[in-house]
């Protein structure tokens, strides 16, 4: 093969790499996939005869409006009423008047109080947890050393290069056979 050949077969490798490399971009990712609807999600999807069992506009405009429906209590502050069963256990009148008054009342520790104390000592470690932590010096080494590792996408970038270089050898190896078989041939 001819220095001249060799040429021509590096730039008609180098032009069929840039058309790879325009194309690429281009092509959806897994993930991208991932997002469009399964041939089962769409096969969920009502058809046109189930459509058309569905209530007429003359039907749904004998059901109540946005603003009829505004009026009447939402999901939310129903579920905010007692049910009977929850007014059962509430105290009677008697029972109430045995407890403390407003003024009582007044002289003690908040809920947001006691809970602000309760989280203040949540937070707060024994002795012996602290001990087993690692020292400023010790992450100050351990950041040094992990400085020089890669990253998963630094790694998912040299695999790729990789994969790239790998397909563009072998494509190189087989049209250098095919030369070298039809030189042979001649």
């Amino acid at each position: 093969m001819t220095p001249h050949e060799m040429r021509t077969l590096i730039k008609n490798i180098d032009a069929r790499t840039a058309r790879i490399e325009q194309i690429l971009p281009t092509l959806a990712t897994k993930e991208e996939m991932a997002r469009l609807p399964t041939r089962e999600e769409i096969a969920k999807l009502a058809t046109k005869e189930e459509m058309a069992r569905l209530p007429t506009r003359g039907e749904v405009a004998k059901l109540a409006t946005k603003e009829e429906m505004a009026r009447l209590p939402t999901r939310e502050e129903v579920a905010k009423l007692a049910t009977k069963e929850e007014m059962a256990r509430l105290p009677t009148r008697e029972e109430v008047a045995k407890l403390a008054t407003k003024e009582e009342m007044a002289k003690l520790a908040t809920k947001e109080e006691v809970a602000k104390l309760a989280v203040r000592m949540d937070d707060l470690a024994t002795k012996a947890e602290v001990a087993k932590l690692a020292t400023k010096e010790e992450l100050q080494a351990l950041a040094v050393r992990m400085d020089g590792l890669a990253t998963k996408e630094g790694l998912a970038e040299v695999r790729r290069h990789a994969m790239v270089l790998h397909e563009q050898v072998r494509s190189d190896i087989q049209l250098l056979a095919e030369h070298l078989a039809g030189f042979w041939r001649r």
